[in-house]
């Protein structure tokens, strides 16, 4: 009888819901803001937002909203892309994530009352606020740090090497707050945040490794000691070898290219167009013959590019993180351990 005696109540709050959805106002589906692998390769880090509409209006194919958008960080094991936190943290403000250590994460949001970007510092573990932007400024003379220019952190310590407003480059804890300066200020050139770049040739004091072709390229490998030129079977369109930066030093740079199993592992497209897919292949080191090729499914209903923002190789494993999901390959079959599309469930 309790039941039933409920039951006008539930029926009029779904009611309410289907009306609000219906009408574009209510929560709408969360929406993915990036997602960050930690340096050890153990974590990865997510930010996503959920948008509030309190304001719709709609006239022919034009659509107006307006409300509040609240944002949220998840963490999960890279091991079996399983969440840790049993609730995800609510953020301050409107933050980007642009940084992650192995303890903490590290989020920008813009002030219209300072006229400038402020960062946060968060615990990996808690979700707690470790530093906010004034707390940061007053541990540190004053200096105000620049969420875009993250360099490598090659102290061996918790935290950021960033660039201050001094146009100096620190080293900052995480865990105290406190900046100090490096004493060798040429050699920490910005990287990119991807920490991967692309490259269509590879080559040292044994050998030579490029792509040759028009539209669809093969892979040509060329030993110093020897006359004869070695060809893949297969041809690839836009194919690279992925190159992992260390560190960047002034025009050159510290490297180390991906290896699957020791072989070449290269990355292409599976059209010449904007709904292609990427393809990682594993091609033998010494025949270039094809061991494997995975294909990152696009987790988008709607044809959209998935854009790979992030690599991590971790022994025999590679960590995708795209656009809009995260992924693990094994790098000895060439098949993919988890897929996650983020804000949603395994696809």
């Amino acid at each position: 009888m309790k039941i039933i005696k409920f039951l006008p109540t539930i029926m009029l709050a779904f009611l309410a819901t289907v009306f609000l959805n219906s009408c574009g106002l209510g929560s709408y589906p969360p929406e993915n803001e990036g997602a960050m692998i930690t340096p050890d390769g153990k974590k990865i880090v997510q930010v996503y937002s959920i948008f509030y509409c309190t304001q719709y209006s709609s006239k022919g194919n034009f659509v107006q909203r307006s409300g509040s958008k609240t944002i949220y960080a998840d963490i999960y094991d890279a091991e079996n892309a399983k969440k840790i936190n049993t609730k995800s943290f609510k953020l301050n403000n409107d933050a980007t994530l642009f940084a992650v250590s192995n303890k903490s994460f590290f989020v920008y949001y813009h002030s219209f009352e300072k006229k400038r970007a402020c960062i946060e510092i968060y615990d990996i573990e808690t979700g707690k606020l470790r530093f906010n932007d004034d707390q940061l400024k007053k541990l540190n003379n004053d200096l105000v740090f620049q969420y875009g220019h993250v360099n490598a952190n090659l102290t061996g310590k918790s935290g950021i090497v960033i660039k201050a407003d001094d146009a100096r480059i620190y080293y900052l804890d995480d865990i105290s707050g406190k900046a100090t300066l490096l004493e060798d200020q040429k050699n920490t050139n910005q990287l990119n945040e991807s920490n991967f770049e692309l490259t269509t040739f590879f080559f040292s004091d044994s050998l030579k490794f490029e792509f040759e072709g028009d539209t669809r390229k093969k892979a040509i490998l060329k030993r110093n000691n020897s006359t004869k030129t070695i060809s893949s079977n297969s041809d690839y369109i836009e194919p690279n070898l992925i190159e992992h930066i260390v560190e960047k030093i002034i025009f050159n740079k510290k490297h180390k290219l991906y290896y699957a199993e020791k072989d070449w592992l290269i990355l292409s497209k599976t059209k010449d167009n904007q709904d292609y897919e990427w393809i990682f292949t594993a091609l033998d080191r010494e025949t270039l013959k094809e061991k494997w090729s995975a294909t990152l499914k696009n987790p988008l209903v709607e044809k959209r590019t998935e854009e790979i923002k992030q690599l991590n190789q971790s022994g025999n494993t590679l960590i995708v993180i795209g656009t809009q999901s995260m992924n693990k390959l094994d790098l000895k079959t060439g098949k993919w351990i988890w897929n996650v599309r983020l804000t949603n469930d395994i696809y």
